[in-house]
């Protein structure tokens, strides 16, 4: 990716969700800008969040 870092989705599906990684970049394509989309989904089955709610984005990036 030129001028930036490739993206990388973490997602967390509903149980039962049938969603695929190929799907998930297909509908990234359609709703957001180029420079969004993500290159690469991981599938996690929650995201790992502070004593305050926020996500730990370093926690995801050590996976």
């Amino acid at each position: 990716m030129r001028g930036g870092s490739a993206g990388h989705a973490y997602v967390v599906r509903r149980p039962g969700s049938p969603l695929t990684s190929d799907a998930h970049i297909t509908w990234s394509r359609r709703e957001m800008a180029h420079c969004e989309v993500p290159r690469r989904v991981t599938f996690v089955p929650r995201l790992p969040r502070s004593a305050g709610g926020k996500v730990l984005k370093g926690d995801l990036r050590d996976r």
